[in-house]
């Protein structure tokens, strides 16, 4: 039964990747001096000092966003801080974007956007931590706009030292992780559904597929998720 149920999960995971929108546009903007002459820059370190400011832009296809019943819509963001287990203070905007990197997108009209931060990642020498980002709001009120393009911003809260990155390479749409394991999709029962959105997730490095919470997704995850399945069992 494990086997067939790994199967289709197989089969999810293919159907869901061909049905995935187009990747975010993503770029991080620099206003050196603090003057409000933007430019698009290579440097990841997020920060907002004295003399320079850097905020991260992405600019997602608004089809792109699914819609998960009862929760809306939400995107996860990793993060990495230079100081493990130190969380900067976010500030998370949404704009309406056009899906291009331009430094107008540095002064266009935003707005606040609702974030949670998960930091159970961390280790001694490092931390890898999530930030979900609640955007049903900005998504209504494009779509209702006749807009194409949500774009999100991510900045330091005030004048902040601190360098963090949220360049880590993956981004995912979905909930906050399930509070049970071994009901996955959170549907509030343990059956094939919840492997195949594992397997998902697992496939693409998400936080939540850290079963064991190592910082790192890998095959121990995996087995361990099987093993809560099976027992229909919860952290």
């Amino acid at each position: 039964m494990l086997n067939r149920l790994i199967a289709t999960a197989a089969v999810m995971i293919a159907a869901n990747a061909a049905a995935a929108g187009p990747p975010p546009t993503e770029y991080n903007l620099i206003d050196f001096g603090r003057t409000g002459d933007w430019s698009v820059t290579d440097d990841n370190c997020l920060r907002t000092t004295a003399t320079e400011q850097v905020i991260r832009c992405t600019e997602f296809v608004l089809g792109a966003l699914p819609h998960r019943r009862f929760t809306g819509r939400w995107v996860a963001f990793s993060m990495s801080p230079v100081e493990p287990w130190v969380v900067p203070a976010v500030r998370i905007h949404w704009y309406r974007a056009d899906g291009l990197a331009t430094t107008a997108d540095a002064a266009a009209p935003r707005y606040e956007l609702t974030h949670s931060v998960d930091t159970w990642a961390g280790r001694d020498q490092y931390a890898v931590l999530s930030i979900w980002v609640d955007v049903e709001p900005a998504y209504r009120q494009i779509q209702a706009e006749g807009g194409s393009h949500v774009g999100i911003q991510f900045g330091a809260a005030g004048d902040a030292v601190e360098c963090f990155s949220s360049q880590l390479g993956y981004y995912y749409f979905g909930e906050p992780c399930p509070p049970c394991i071994s009901d996955y999709d959170q549907s509030g029962g343990v059956d094939g559904d919840d492997i195949g959105v594992f397997l998902v997730e697992w496939e693409r490095g998400a936080p939540c597929a850290d079963i064991d919470r190592s910082g790192a997704v890998d095959g121990t995850d995996f087995s361990l998720f099987f093993e809560y399945w099976h027992g229909g069992a919860c952290l």
